[in-house]
């Protein structure tokens, strides 16, 4: 069996200077530079976020996330060309700014609903991992890892009992969470062919699936401290190698 291990380190960028709550970006320009800082500025009550880069909306556009607090993000969309935007994304609702060389002074502004990872069935509710659950195991004592996986991609599956095992052997929690998108069902069964107990609890975090949680199974976040590290890894690789890197990301949020 062929080991390997992608470790998804986002770039976390640092403001152009003292005057901005942008992220760094190779621009010479910013369409509506002034007026986006200006809303962020606002919409974070003066404090700097925390951007991380994530996968671009398109070629010439730089797209960055940061959370405002547990549950609620932004995401952000720069460029030198197209529009700029800014999304307000919750499980309440989300708000959209929209931004082009002719509004920068009124952005177009679109209010919807909240980000719902699946239908919960109101007769026979489905368990889920909600922000509520994160932030319970943050506000506590507890250490553990976050075990995302689905029975679509292979390698969750078969390494599912190696990161338990892993994990209880370091007296760290497992915690593993279902990819949203798969049907109950289908992944009971997939976890008896691979003689796991799983109850069957979904992704229903945002800030799991604002740190992009739900790109590739397995990932996993590493939990401790009242902190949980932004950067998952993702892939499979030998257990004394995985015990490795679960206590370098551990170290990363002990400072």
């Amino acid at each position: 069996m062929k080991f390997y291990l992608l470790i998804a380190l986002a770039m976390t960028s640092r403001a152009y200077s003292a005057n901005t709550v942008l992220p760094e970006v190779p621009f010479k320009k910013i369409v509506c530079e002034k007026n986006v800082s200006e809303t962020i500025q606002a919409e974070f009550a003066g404090k700097s976020p925390r951007w991380t880069r994530v996968i671009d909306a398109d070629s010439m556009t730089k797209t960055f996330r940061a959370p405002k607090q547990t549950g609620q993000w932004y995401e952000l969309h720069l460029s030198e060309r197209n529009e700029a935007k800014l999304f307000y994304i919750s499980s309440e609702k989300s708000k959209d700014y929209i931004w082009n060389s002719k509004s920068c002074t009124k952005p177009e502004i679109r209010e919807g609903a909240g980000l719902v990872l699946f239908e919960q069935d109101k007769k026979r509710p489905i368990a889920s991992f909600t922000d509520k659950d994160l932030a319970k195991l943050l506000d506590g004592k507890a250490k553990g890892i976050i075990y995302l996986w689905s029975p679509k991609m292979a390698y969750s599956m078969t390494e599912f009992r190696l990161f338990r095992d892993v994990a209880k052997k370091k007296n760290l929690e497992f915690i593993p969470v279902l990819d949203p998108s798969v049907d109950l069902k289908e992944a009971k069964a997939a976890a008896k062919k691979i003689d796991v107990d799983f109850k069957g609890r979904k992704l229903a975090s945002i800030d799991l699936y604002m740190m992009e949680g739900t790109l590739h199974y397995p990932s996993v976040f590493v939990f401790g401290n009242g902190k949980i590290n932004p950067h998952r890894m993702i892939g499979v690789l030998p257990a004394e190698t995985l015990s490795q890197y679960i206590d370098q990301y551990m170290g990363e949020i002990s400072q």
